[in-house]
């Protein structure tokens, strides 16, 4: 069950808040009492919001996190041939990537465990899908 206190934490695509705006006025259109804080920052991770996350979530007291991460853990430049050449091998790339994917998991299970600790209900959501098509070796 949603509770009447929720943050929704993430990156820039949760500080720029659309998504968010469009729940808030449905849910005010159908007489919700539910209340969504805004605590996306953007240029942030998932790495990033576990040394964060009591200053600016856990202040708050929510019942329910909204959890979507991902955009800036990925690693864009990492998928888009011609950005990558200079600086990795194919090697170095795919490792990169890896290393990547497991500090992402990392961030997000200690995240979980941190509000779970609290007692927090925890929604984790899916990043915003990216168009990598250009690369045949993702």
């Amino acid at each position: 069950m949603i509770s009447n206190r929720i943050c929704c934490l993430g990156d820039s695509i949760t500080e720029m808040g659309y998504w968010i705006y469009n729940i808030n006025s449905y849910m005010t259109a159908n007489g919700s009492n539910i209340r969504l804080y805004n605590c996306g920052i953007g240029g942030n991770s998932a790495d990033m919001a576990v040394y964060y996350l009591e200053d600016e979530v856990l202040w708050l007291c929510p019942e329910t996190v909204l959890i979507m991460f991902g955009a800036n853990d990925v690693g864009q430049h990492l998928y888009k041939r011609g950005q990558w050449e200079n600086d990795f091998t194919d090697e170095e790339r795919i490792e990169e990537i890896a290393r990547r994917r497991e500090n992402y998991i990392n961030s997000i299970d200690i995240i979980c465990k941190m509000l779970s600790q609290r007692g927090v209900q925890i929604i984790l959501m899916t990043p915003a899908p990216f168009n990598f098509a250009d690369d045949e070796n993702v």
